[in-house]
């Protein structure tokens, strides 16, 4: 109904110490309202290694969304045409990757782990009715160092865990139109 297709896949891939996985899917749909269109397509890759000692990882992500944005309608708008727009020019769009590569070590009684991630995402909008372009670009950057050391204290088995995790970003956001700007 409305148009609307919903195409998922996925495959995986798997030996004794290495697997694959990807997943892909594409939705698409008018919407009810003129003006209401979406799209969004993800995609997912993940490659892992196990070992005896410890694993490795590489994750990849990547995603894009579309949709128009009917607006607000007036109770006369609406008694005229439920379907109706009050926006037609009015959108949002994002669209992101993010890459993490991380893994772990076993080192006798302590497990040594870490993980590195990156992520960019831009934001884009308009809103007519305010004159208003909007425009976001979000990079960043994270690394997270853990380590997990089992041990025996006073006849109990327990865990100690301990890391940190480092993380920046940069915004970096533009604005026009008078109603925003501020």
């Amino acid at each position: 109904s409305y148009g609307t297709t919903d195409l998922q896949g996925a495959l995986t891939l798997a030996g004794e110490n290495i697997g694959m996985r990807v997943n892909a899917a594409d939705f698409r749909s008018d919407g009810y309202r003129a003006n209401n269109q979406l799209t969004q397509r993800n995609l997912l890759a993940d490659v892992r290694s196990l070992g005896r000692d410890g694993h490795v990882y590489a994750k990849l992500a990547l995603d894009r969304q579309d949709l128009r944005n009917p607006g607000q309608l007036t109770f006369a708008a609406l008694a005229l045409d439920r379907r109706g727009t009050a926006t037609p020019l009015d959108f949002r769009s994002r669209e992101g990757a993010r890459i993490d590569l991380g893994g772990s070590l076993n080192a006798g009684p302590a497990e040594l782990a870490a993980n590195f991630a990156y992520r960019k995402q831009e934001t884009a909008a308009f809103f007519c009715a305010f004159g208003a372009d909007i425009n976001n670009e979000i990079d960043s950057v994270a690394f997270s160092p853990r380590a997990r050391i089992a041990h025996r204290l006073g006849g109990f088995s327990h865990t100690l865990v301990g890391g940190i995790d480092l993380e920046e970003g940069n915004l970096d956001r533009n604005v026009s139109g008078a109603f925003f700007a501020g």
